[in-house]
Formats: C-alpha cells, structure tokens, sequence
C-alpha cells in the first residue's frame, strides 16, 4: 500500500532527519510545496536525494521524464530499476519505506 511510504506534510528538512539515520535506499513520499506536486526522498550513501513527482491528472503521474499510471507503480518500477541522478555515489535503488511514528 502507498501508505506505507507516505509521509504526509512533512517538510524537507524533517524527511532529510529522518532518513538519515536509516539505511541506503530508504525512501518516503510526501506532499510538496508545489500544488500537484509531490517528493521522493530517498537515502543516498552521503544524503538525501529527491525527486520532483507531477501528478499531471488522475491516472499520469511523471517522474524523470517518465509517465505512470499510479504514484504506487512508481514506487514498484523504482524498486526494480535505479533512479538516475547526475553525482549519485552509485545506482540508487528504492528498498524499503520508511514507517513514520504516530507520535
């Protein structure tokens, strides 16, 4: 479930401190600043990177240049394939979601 790796309306700095202390690859997805805008923020070697996902109408979300039909199937594809990232240490893959406490 998308759920799982939503963060919600947190801010960058937030998910930056979050995903630092976990492992390479761990990811969440949160609402951006932007209107019809949303975050991938993923755990680096180093840092956090983030990419910018569009949602361009109900079933065309876009990421990187590439057209999904659900923010889940982004997820999955980005499971299976790297995210490319211009000063990336090494292919970045998504593994797992990070959980955010209810507290």
């Amino acid at each position: 479930s998308i759920n799982a790796e939503y963060g919600g309306f947190i801010t960058l700095e937030e998910a930056k401190e979050k995903l630092m202390r976990k492992g390479l690859g761990t990811y969440l997805v949160r609402f951006s600043a932007h209107k019809n805008f949303f975050a991938l923020d993923v755990r680096d070697a180093s840092t956090v990177r983030h990419w910018r996902i569009e949602k361009e109408s109900k079933d065309q979300w876009k990421i990187s240049g590439k057209y999904f039909p659900s923010l889940l199937l982004i997820i999955r594809y980005f499971h299976k394939q790297p995210l490319l990232l211009s000063g990336a240490e090494k292919n970045l893959f998504l593994k797992k979601a990070l959980y955010r406490s209810k507290s």
